[in-house]
């Protein structure tokens, strides 16, 4: 008979399954704009997994599993469009509507799990009543339903007043309440110290990279003529950056690696921002000479970048490393250094005692020694 620990590992592995098979479901069957958000909220329910798999009963990894179940019902829900009851369309807008507050309530539970000062709790609290109040005024909303657009069976002619103020105006409660849980995040941040700071920052990248990502594919698919799937790809790197963020915090799980990590995400974002403007610049030029030429165009516009791409990482991550890891600097700058003395060099004293010197200004260790074999006579 399978323990205990079998069936929750079980029954959370068939949870996971289903609601990432609903999100990549809903996101199929929806144009560019769902596709993206569907492939965006995938790594929600896996990193709520993961942390649910190493600490049962863990709030954060609730919350993600949450988090990425409203969304696969909510995509699957715009994808049955027409074909489902009213009473499953109700759940979809539920689902639609509690999916943001799941995220405060993130953020103000990180990355411990509990509110361990008055604010946090105050929040939380006002989280729970906000969630209250969107489920209430979705349940009870005279107005036709979002989708189909068909009569709510559960209207309530009587507080159409009430209710169609807290859409409009009273729902700005949502967002300020995350700014709230911002502040208080960065409040918590700059009291923390140890692994617990670490533990911040990784989730500050990652809020970072997931707002730069958005506004410039954002900006880019608006303005240009940006294929689908490279704003779909974009977006769901940009937003699955926060819950692997999370997991890494929550779980430790090599926590102490943050200044490779960003120096590396630095290194590709200017290299991104930097071949993204080079592209346009190419197909903009291509297509003012040569009109008649567009696919030629963007062809070459592509080839460009592709081969710029080597090189200008490399130039980028020398220049990223000795400004913000001058550490790792400057033990690759005197192994280069070594390595170049080391082909004009045969003498094995000589090499003996300068690898032992590079070693220790590198990677500094408490004592260095170097055996040689002796020669065969």
């Amino acid at each position: 008979m399978p323990t205990p620990e079998v069936l929750r590992r079980s029954g959370l592995a068939a949870v996971t399954v289903t609601v990432v098979v609903g999100l990549l479901v809903g996101a199929a069957a929806s144009d560019a704009f769902w596709v993206a958000w569907g492939l965006s909220w995938i790594g929600f329910p896996l990193v709520g997994a993961l942390i649910l798999w190493q600490r049962p009963g863990h709030a954060i990894g609730w919350l993600l599993m949450a988090t990425g179940a409203c969304w696969a019902i909510l995509l699957v829900g715009y994808g049955l469009v027409g074909e489902m009851s009213v009473w499953l369309e109700l759940v979809v807008v539920l689902a639609g509507r509690l999916g943001y507050t799941t995220l405060i309530a993130i953020v103000v539970l990180f990355p411990s799990g509990r509110a361990k000062t008055p604010g946090t709790r105050l929040l939380l609290w006002a989280t729970a009543v906000a969630a209250s109040c969107v489920v209430v005024a979705g349940l009870v909303d005279p107005l036709p339903l979002q989708i189909s657009q068909k009569p709510n069976p559960l209207a309530v002619p009587a507080l159409s007043g009430v209710v169609g103020w807290f859409n409009n105006q009273g729902f700005m409660i949502v967002p300020l309440l995350m700014l709230g849980a911002l502040v208080s995040l960065v409040a918590r941040w700059r009291r923390s110290s140890g692994s617990e700071r670490l533990q911040y920052r990784w989730f500050a990248l990652a809020v970072g990279l997931a707002v730069i990502m958005l506004v410039t594919t954002s900006t880019l698919f608006n303005t240009m003529d940006v294929p689908k799937i490279v704003f779909a790809i974009a977006t769901a790197i940009g937003l699955n950056a926060v819950p692997v963020a999370i997991g890494v915090a929550v779980t430790r799980y090599r926590l102490y690696e943050f200044d490779r990590v960003v120096s590396r995400t630095i290194s590709y974002g200017l290299v991104t921002v930097g071949l993204l403007a080079v592209y346009a610049a190419l197909v903009a030029a291509a297509s003012t000479l040569f009109p008649e030429s567009s696919d030629l165009a963007v062809a070459a516009a592509t080839l460009a970048a592709a081969a710029l791409f080597r090189p200008l990482l490399r130039r980028c991550q020398r220049v990223v490393d000795r400004r913000f890891n001058r550490d790792r600097y400057d033990a690759m700058a005197t192994v280069d250094q070594f390595a170049g003395r080391l082909r004009h060099e045969v003498e094995p004293s000589l090499v003996s005692g300068e690898l032992l010197s590079v070693l220790s200004r590198t990677v500094q260790p408490t004592s260095a020694a170097l055996w040689l074999r002796e020669p065969a006579s």
